[in-house]
């Protein structure tokens, strides 16, 4: 699940090199003011945290995901953080929560024409309530 920085090293844990490229990233990014490279690096952090199943690290990080991406309007990446939450709650056996995220971002997915969110959301929807 972690994006492409730091991906070499991902597998060791949230407390790997990977975890600390990232944290630099995001920190760089908060200096220039670079909302879009903030949630980027946010996302990245949190997928990693979330792969680790460090959900107390993960779940704050993409509500962050979430808040940048709903204020800049940025409805692909609204819809891949309420994807991750989802994930996220469903691990937590938050399956209330985890379907409401997963049902949030199917309606934006099919709002922006989104297939490939689209059936992330619907498989796990499914695999919650099933």
């Amino acid at each position: 699940m972690a994006g492409p920085l730091g991906a070499g090293v991902c597998g060791v844990g949230p407390e790997s090199k990977a975890a600390g490229c990232l944290e630099e990233a995001l920190q760089l990014a908060g200096t220039i003011g670079h909302q879009g490279l903030v949630g980027s690096a946010l996302g990245n952090l949190a997928n990693l945290y979330l792969d680790a199943g460090n959900l107390d690290r993960a779940v704050p990080r993409l509500e962050e995901v979430l808040q940048i991406a709903r204020e800049s309007a940025y409805r692909h990446a609204e819809a891949t953080a309420l994807i991750n939450l989802a994930l996220a709650h469903g691990m937590a056996g938050d399956i209330r929560a985890c379907i409401e995220a997963d049902e949030q971002a199917l309606d934006i997915a099919r709002r922006i024409g989104d297939r490939d969110k689209r059936a992330h959301a619907w498989v796990d929807w499914l695999e919650h309530i099933g």
